[in-house]
């Protein structure tokens, strides 16, 4: 890459953060479940109520990685181009990376960006409309952000005047920093 110069990586395994989002998600949906029976006392699971979850939980898929995109459009100033959807199979995980380099701060907070609009937002609409389908949705946004926190946490490690360049086979990418136009 052009006006960068490759000093390292950052990287999480896939079995790593599944492995944490599965011990992190049971509480979350245990706790999600207690707070629907103390506050509503549903217990009805109907073909319909199950059909708007499956729904719901794809569309909500889809709109994590779009909130990904956009903070590395609007906030890393990277185009629609520079950024990849897609599924790593192996890892079971939906993606979008970012294809150019990104100051670690934008990443950052790109990778926070779904859960910070999308957890409050399902919170509102599950306590509106009182539905166990949406608690399970709740729960399953916030459940769904552990890989974002890990990768979060991880590049706090690392100084902000870094820039990362994302992988589809794991969490975390390569790191870079800019080399100045007269050493080039």
């Amino acid at each position: 890459m052009e006006g960068f110069t490759k000093i390292g990586e950052m990287r999480v395994s896939l079995l790593t953060v599944n492995v944490i989002g599965t011990l992190i998600s049971i509480p979350v949906l245990l706790l999600f479940a207690a707070a629907e029976l103390l506050l509503f006392r549903h217990s009805e699971l109907g073909w319909r109520q199950l059909c708007y979850f499956v729904a719901g939980f794809g569309l909500q898929t889809i709109m994590h990685e779009l909130f990904h995109a956009i903070g590395y459009i609007f906030d890393g100033g990277l185009r629609w181009n520079q950024v990849k959807f897609g599924v790593n199979w192996k890892g079971l995980s939906p993606y979008c990376i970012c294809l150019s380099p990104i100051a670690l701060p934008p990443f950052r907070r790109a990778a926070l960006l779904p859960t910070v609009v999308l957890f409050p937002l399902s919170v509102a609409l599950w306590l509106m409309f009182q539905s166990w389908w949406l608690n399970l949705m709740a729960a399953s946004t916030l459940a769904g952000a552990v890989g974002d926190f890990i990768i979060f946490l991880k590049s706090r490690n690392y100084p902000p005047n870094l820039f990362i360049v994302e992988h589809a086979s794991g969490a975390g990418g390569d790191l870079f920093v800019a080399v100045p136009e007269q050493s080039r």
